[in-house]
């Protein structure tokens, strides 16, 4: 008697804690990865990331700016995890807008006429989200190289630091 009792109170305990991490439902999952795909991408009306910067090969500054479009894709998969049980991917497409190269750093900072649709070779940008506590966080910022289909990881690479600075995620 003492078992059935112990397993009753196991059981009720267990179905108690499943209910307070009771998993998010689906359509509120994909609803939130949308909402912060939208805000990402209405970041660049606000803050397009201007820079500038000196080239010392040809010695000049030049500013640019980042121009994004709504053409995108994103994904989200399941994962075997209690504490990430949703992984997201967000894939889009970034052009680099800049200015006619300038001999000063305050000219530069000064000259406000961009090229209008952007003077570089699209970038393909994909930063990958874990779903946890009902939020969804980046995890990892990639840029895709223009020669091949292979994705670089520019989350921690002071290498490439000015493109982590162009596509991270503001708060």
């Amino acid at each position: 008697m003492k078992k059935i009792i112990s397993l009753i109170i196991f059981t009720f305990i267990l179905s108690c804690f499943n209910l307070g991490f009771a998993a998010p439902d689906e359509q509120t999952v994909i609803s939130s990865f949308q909402e912060v795909i939208q805000k990402h991408l209405d970041s660049y009306q606000d803050d397009p990331r201007i820079m500038v910067y000196y080239v010392p090969s040809d010695t000049y500054w030049i500013k640019s700016k980042c121009i994004v479009s709504n053409d995108y894709t994103y994904d989200i998969q399941k994962t075997n995890s209690i504490i990430t049980p949703y992984t997201g991917y967000f894939i889009y497409k970034m052009r680099i807008s800049t200015i006619d190269k300038q001999p000063t750093k305050e000219a530069a900072e000064a000259f406000n006429t961009f090229n209008k649709n952007g003077d570089r070779l699209p970038v393909n940008c994909r930063i990958t989200f874990s779903y946890q506590g009902d939020k969804w966080i980046p995890q990892k910022y990639e840029i895709q190289s223009l020669i091949s289909d292979k994705w670089y990881d520019v989350t921690n690479d002071t290498s490439d630091a000015v493109m982590y600075q162009r596509i991270l995620i503001k708060k």
